[in-house]
C-alpha cells in the first residue's frame, strides 16, 4: 500500500543520493521553497495560504529521500514478486510530507475511501515512517494546488478550472485550524 511504500522510500539514506538528486537540507527549507511563490501572489486565497503555512512551518530537521511522484501509475504490482516503483525523475531530498501530499492531493477522502487519510498515515507509521503532521502535509498540498492554478492560468486563463482551483485553496484555508 502507498503508506508502506512511502515509508520504505523515506528510510533510504539520503546521503547516498545527495549528489544525484536535488536536495533541501532541512524539512523547513523544503517547505519554504515550496510556498515561496504564494507570498507574492495577487490572489487573497493564496496569500492567506502562505500566511498559514508560515505559521505552521515544520522543524529545522534533516531531510529524507523522496520519490516525488508516488502515484498509482508509478507502482508496479506483480504476483509473487516485490512491488516496484517506477519513474524516479522527480526524486529529491526533502520533507516526507511532500510524498504524502502527492498521494492526498488536498482531498478529504484520498483513494475515494472514507478515512483514507487516517489509513494512509496508519500504514505509513506502521511501516516505520517518521512522525509528520497533517499540518505539514497541508503545506505541500496548498503549494501543489497553487502550482496547478498558476499553470492553468498561464495556459487557459478563462478555464473554469482556474476558479475551481482557487476555491479548492480557499476551502482548505478556513479549515486549516482544525487539521
Amino acid at each position: 500500500d502507498a503508506g508502506r511504500l512511502a515509508a520504505q522510500v523515506h528510510a533510504i539514506d539520503p546521503g547516498l543520493l545527495r549528489e544525484l538528486v536535488p536536495a533541501h537540507e532541512t524539512l523547513r527549507a523544503h517547505a519554504l521553497a515550496e510556498i515561496a511563490a504564494l507570498e507574492s501572489a495577487p490572489e487573497p486565497e493564496l496569500r492567506r495560504a502562505h500566511a498559514w503555512a508560515m505559521e505552521n512551518l515544520p522543524p529545522d530537521e534533516p531531510s529524507v529521500f523522496l520519490h516525488g511522484d508516488l502515484l498509482g501509475q508509478n507502482v508496479l504490482l506483480r504476483p509473487e514478486e516485490p512491488t516496484a516503483l517506477l519513474d524516479w525523475d522527480r526524486a529529491e531530498i526533502g520533507h516526507p510530507a511532500y510524498d504524502i501530499a502527492i498521494l492526498t492531493r488536498g482531498v478529504a477522502q484520498p483513494f475515494k475511501e472514507p478515512g483514507g487519510r487516517e489509513k494512509l498515515f496508519e500504514a505509513y507509521r506502521a511501516a516505520g515512517g517518521r512522525e509528520i503532521s497533517w499540518r505539514e502535509v497541508r503545506i505541500f498540498e496548498l503549494a501543489m494546488i497553487a502550482g496547478w492554478y498558476r499553470d492553468t492560468l498561464a495556459s487557459d486563463p478563462r478555464s473554469g478550472e482556474v476558479e475551481q482551483l482557487l476555491r479548492r485553496v480557499a476551502k482548505l484555508t478556513p479549515s486549516m485550524a482544525s487539521i
